[in-house]
């Protein structure tokens, strides 16, 4: 508990940093790529409010550009899977489509839709959108997820029926996808601390010990 303690407060010294550095560029020269470099780092710390005005600047700088509307999809689904709010499931479905919309080869927005669609039990939709994004071979994550939606009940095609009755019940209808993060051994961990306090020592105003 400690040493995760230590490193939140290491990472949350190099993020502040990073979010500086990347403002100050690009308050010089604006780019999608810098953007996207910021808005990573505010949906990582979970920093809601200025992801969402950072997007927005995003999308009036780059309107054909389907980041913004990605990202703000990704912060949404969070929000949706905690409180389970049909007004936060159905804003996540129009971000993502605007991304998709915006960019029809945007294969993690299909992913994400497909994933949410599942989890409500719009399962035929979801099948279509895992189709569209399938290729001779996919990532484990992407076949877990046509795996789990093969063996899934369809619930129906009506998206906001599906997450009002999510709502309305406090729980959704299929399981999440399997995680497929790698443990950690403690020395990975202190060793990422390590890099993270070094991080830190090289900032403006930061004397080493």
């Amino acid at each position: 508990l400690e040493l995760q303690k230590l490193r939140d407060f290491a990472w949350r010294g190099v993020n502040r940093a990073k979010v500086d550095d990347l403002r100050g560029r690009l308050n010089k020269t604006a780019s999608s790529k810098l953007f996207r470099e910021l808005v990573g780092i505010y949906l990582e710390i979970g920093d809601q409010g200025s992801l969402h005005a950072t997007c927005e600047e995003w999308s009036v700088r780059f309107p054909s550009d389907p980041g913004p509307w990605l990202f703000l999809g990704q912060a949404r689904l969070a929000n949706y899977y905690r409180y389970f709010s049909a007004r936060e499931g159905l804003e996540v479905v129009q971000n993502l489509e605007r991304a998709i919309g915006l960019d029809p080869r945007e294969r993690k927005a299909r992913v994400l839709l497909a994933e949410v669609f599942y989890r409500v039990g719009a399962v035929q939709r979801a099948r279509t959108l895992i189709e569209a994004v399938s290729s001779g071979i996919d990532e484990p994550e992407l076949q877990n997820l046509r795996r789990l939606v093969g063996a899934a009940k369809p619930l129906g095609n009506d998206i906001e029926a599906l997450f009002r009755s999510a709502e309305e019940g406090g729980v959704l209808p299929n399981a999440p996808l399997a995680a497929n993060s790698p443990t950690i051994r403690s020395e990975d961990g202190i060793g990422s601390i390590r890099d993270a306090l070094a991080g830190i020592a090289e900032m403006q105003g930061v004397r080493k010990a």
